[in-house]
């Protein structure tokens, strides 16, 4: 999520938006600039919630699976692979972790 000015810590806490929500809204909303440099994200359209809670409804049963998952991303910080994790991950001792 980006940085969070305090006006808008304070909206969620009144409006009890969740950081979830909001990182949906702007990952998956429509935008709209003002030219003044701001940008309105907005998911009005029905049918688009529709689809998006469906979504959130499949990746929520997915995420109660018996079967964990991973993310794998890089040191630039980008996505290198996904999964599911059947058995146990063996940790790397090589580096003093124990």
């Amino acid at each position: 999520m980006m940085t969070v000015t305090c006006h808008a810590q304070t909206r969620m806490q009144q409006r009890a938006i969740s950081d979830l929500v909001v990182d949906l809204v702007l990952s998956l909303g429509v935008e709209a600039h003002d030219y003044q440099g701001a940008v309105f994200y907005s998911l009005q359209d029905r049918k688009c919630r529709r689809s998006l809670a469906r979504d959130l409804r499949r990746a929520a049963d997915k995420l109660e699976s018996k079967d964990g998952l991973f993310a794998v991303a890089g040191a630039q910080g980008e996505l290198i692979t996904v999964g599911h994790q059947y058995r146990r991950r063996q940790r790397d001792r090589s580096r003093g972790g124990q």
